[in-house]
């Protein structure tokens, strides 16, 4: 008997992970104004924005990300926040 093939209408990762703009530490906060605007305009659900995002945060956003709890490291608010504030104190540090 052959397997019949049903259409899926899960989020394809591997697909969208192309979209995601590179990660550069200078310009944090252009950064996710883009990143917002590309999810935005692709109608992505925001539960995958974390998914999408984690995969591609280099340096310190990679170890603020890797610090977070499991829930707020699903909650892209709290994701976006967090690595911003660091690196605003990575900042202020250097002055």
């Amino acid at each position: 008997m052959q397997e019949r093939s049903i259409p899926s209408k899960e989020f394809d990762v591997g697909k969208h992970i192309l979209m995601v703009p590179p990660f550069h530490e200078t310009g944090v906060d252009k950064y996710f104004q883009h990143c917002d605007n590309v999810a935005k305009n692709l109608e992505w659900s925001e539960r995958m924005w974390t998914m999408l995002l984690q995969n591609v945060l280099r340096c310190k956003a990679q170890e603020v990300y890797s610090t977070l709890p499991i829930a707020d490291s699903f909650d892209y608010k709290k994701v976006k926040n967090s690595i911003l504030k660091a690196y605003i104190l990575v900042l202020l540090a250097s002055y």
